[in-house]
């Protein structure tokens, strides 16, 4: 977070307007909760059954509660029609939440991932997104669920908002800090826009300082 208040503060002083308070009237869980909804439904259409019957299984072997990833996800794969008609009539609620949001901003900054670049990690066992139920993050010193890495490009996605990832110039324990720019529906020169004129104003990526050993 400091990372990106420090960008903010520099896109200040070049002369851009920033509220660091400003945010859509949404509910944050529920555009999540519906962004996994939706991305798990499609990707499981035409999976075989054996899959959706090991996703239902998983959730039951990780029992990490009713907002945990492998019961999400278990709940998305067997939606029916009528389920499905309900979820986008909520995107459809979320989706006029936020244009009326951007009547008031051009574009809102937000992380792109919730950390800076992680070791690749390999662990876990089950097909497709099973393995990943094992994995963890770090994130603000505690161990997070590694599909947490779905909840900021989900911010955008599930709202069908363009957004252009651009660096900040913050480095966070000798990282780079990216940010996305995210743009009203329809209007993806404007995060592209902006992401042309913080380049110009402020310069484009610095590479990293090199570590030892590298």
């Amino acid at each position: 977070m400091a990372a990106l208040q420090a960008f903010a503060a520099t896109l200040r002083r070049a002369g851009a307007p920033v509220d660091e308070v400003a945010r859509p009237e949404i509910d944050y869980a529920v555009s999540d909760d519906l962004y996994v909804a939706m991305l798990f439904r499609a990707i499981s259409t035409g999976l075989p059954e054996s899959l959706l019957q090991a996703t239902e299984q998983a959730a039951l072997d990780y029992a990490e509660g009713p907002r945990g990833y492998p019961a999400r996800i278990a709940r998305a794969v067997r939606l029916g029609y009528p389920a499905m008609e309900q979820l986008l009539e909520q995107q459809q609620r979320l989706c006029r939440a936020w244009a009326r949001f951007f009547e008031r901003f051009d574009v809102i900054l937000c992380p792109i991932m919730p950390t800076v670049a992680f070791a690749h990690d390999p662990s876990g066992s089950g097909p497709r997104h099973i393995a990943q139920y094992a994995r963890r993050l770090r994130i603000d010193g505690t161990q997070q669920p590694y599909l947490n890495g779905l909840q900021w490009p989900g911010l955008a996605t599930v709202a069908n908002l363009p957004a252009t990832a651009l660096p900040t110039g913050q480095f966070v324990e000798g990282l780079p800090v990216g940010v996305q720019a995210i743009g009203p529906y329809l209007e993806d020169r404007t995060p592209l826009r902006f992401a042309q004129c913080v380049q110009q104003a402020l310069g484009g990526f610095v590479a990293p300082p090199l570590r030892a050993g590298s």
